[in-house]
């Protein structure tokens, strides 16, 4: 590198290149991670740190907070849906369910697919069910929506996994992993926090937000 990396750009026999793309960057770190100096491995973990890690780990925080976001609403959503509260039980365990039954599909069959284009999808379909609960006037439809919420969880959560070690060397994989694993300890400290103080405004107000 000639300077302090803006774009992460670094010098390449014969040019410059900047990186712009997941295969950009999955390129340079395969290419490199045996003789690449150890300089060029730093800017391209910052690189890394400052594109994917962030967003990976909030990612993973949502849908881990998400597991344990309507625990506090159980007794409100008992008594909405006429239900004995070991019954709405079920609300929490149709997510887990949901990415159980996905999870062990979800991450092969992804494989030879677009893997941005899986994450985006599944994320995408995680936020149109989550945000469906609030809608939901019924028990079995709660439990139909939070069954859909684990599921899109489950296809987007290994295309995580799977694009980190694209992203990072091997130098820094196992710091990188830490990071995004780490979100899914804070999400289990703060799920139940952050649905209680949003429940008190309305059982609704969890979901969407």
């Amino acid at each position: 590198p000639t300077g302090p990396p803006r774009r992460c750009t670094w010098f390449l026999r014969p040019a410059d290149v900047t990186l712009t793309s997941l295969s950009d960057l999955s390129l340079i770190a395969f290419a490199h991670s045996h003789y690449a100096p150890d300089s060029m491995l730093s800017n391209l973990w910052r690189c890394a740190v400052r594109r994917s890690i962030p967003l990976f780990f909030t990612l993973m925080f949502l849908v881990g907070t998400d597991t344990f976001l309507v625990s506090p609403l159980l007794p409100t959503l008992s008594a909405l849906y006429r239900n004995p509260t070991a019954q709405s039980g079920w609300i929490t365990s149709a997510y887990a369910i949901g990415y159980f039954a996905l999870a062990l599909i979800a991450g092969p069959l992804s494989d030879h697919g677009d893997k941005k284009r899986v994450l985006v999808l599944g994320f995408l379909g995680f936020a149109v069910s989550t945000s469906l609960c609030a809608l939901a006037v019924t028990f079995p439809l709660m439990l139909l929506f939070r069954f859909l919420a684990g599921a899109c969880a489950a296809v987007a959560c290994p295309q995580i996994w799977a694009s980190i070690p694209l992203l990072v060397d091997r130098q820094h994989l196992i710091r990188a992993m830490g990071y995004v694993s780490a979100a899914l300890s804070v999400s289990q400290l703060a799920g139940v926090p952050i649905g209680s103080f949003l429940a008190a405004a309305s059982w609704r107000l969890p979901f969407p937000v």
